[in-house]
């Protein structure tokens, strides 16, 4: 497990989460996050296709189509 590092922690901004939280019985299509996602792009592929769990780095996964554009903290 590694530990936090103090200097990236004190650098990370919070990001508020706007939009009302999914229903766990009846989940939207596609990506489960994308109607309170700040990078998703709605009509498609967020709406329509799940992304699939990819390993981005080591002991690091995302399911997510613009993974990529967010910075990561490695």
């Amino acid at each position: 497990m590694t530990l936090p590092n103090p200097r990236i922690e004190s650098e990370r901004r919070l990001i508020a989460l706007k939009g009302e939280i999914p229903s766990p019985i009846n989940p939207p299509s596609g990506c489960r996050f994308h109607t309170r996602c700040p990078i998703a792009r709605v009509p498609t592929p967020c709406a329509d296709q799940e992304p699939p769990l990819e390993q981005k780095a080591p002991s690091r996964f995302a399911a997510c189509h613009f993974s990529e554009k967010v910075r990561s903290e490695v």
